[in-house]
């Protein structure tokens, strides 16, 4: 009986945090990133590396203030029925649509470094807040970890027996340090 009524109230107390604590804490940290992105730009915009006025500023200002006010509401299916209705619709509406190859180069690599820094935000932010995508996901995570946990003893073995022999003694410590390089890296 002692065991129901603990599991029930561990239960509980895992969902008022999963719901409560660590989904604010999570749109709480997305929008100070998102924040943090849109302070970049204006910086850059500041410092007249990007035009106030330009297409590229509005549109990656309005791609951030968006997400930052609608944070709380992003989900994987929220995206999912968008990208579904702006494929089937999308023509129809006479939106004005951002095309980036109208951008001069230095203006793609701006608009596309901090186009996947806000989607690597909102990606997170999925990852963390959505239960289902966070089970549905360990599994890939965990055999990525034990893989690279095996490579690593691997590599470590490969190098203790070229260390072994004499005539491979150099080669071996100057992959060693090669291997501690691109570990580093």
């Amino acid at each position: 009986m002692l065991f129901f009524l603990t599991a029930n109230v561990s239960a509980i107390l895992l969902l008022v945090f999963w719901n409560v604590i660590w989904k604010d804490y999570c749109i709480d940290k997305a929008r100070f990133e998102l924040f943090s992105l849109r302070s970049e730009i204006f910086i850059k915009a500041a410092k007249k590396e990007i035009e106030f006025n330009s297409e590229l500023y509005e549109e990656l200002e309005n791609n951030i203030n968006s997400a930052i006010r609608y944070a709380h509401k992003i989900s994987v299916f929220e995206i999912m029925l968008g990208s579904f209705l702006f494929k089937v619709f999308g023509a129809k509406l006479e939106m004005k649509t951002f095309n980036p190859d109208k951008l001069s180069e230095a203006e793609k690599i701006v608009y596309f470094s901090y186009k996947d820094g806000i989607d690597n935000i909102i990606i997170t932010y999925i990852i963390n807040t959505h239960a289902f995508v966070t089970m549905a996901l360990t599994p890939f995570v965990m055999v990525e970890v034990f893989k690279g946990m095996f490579r690593v003893r691997r590599d470590d073995r490969t190098i203790q027996s070229l260390k072994n022999n004499q005539y491979t003694k150099k080669i071996a410590n100057d992959v060693e340090i090669c291997a501690r390089e691109h570990a580093l890296a």
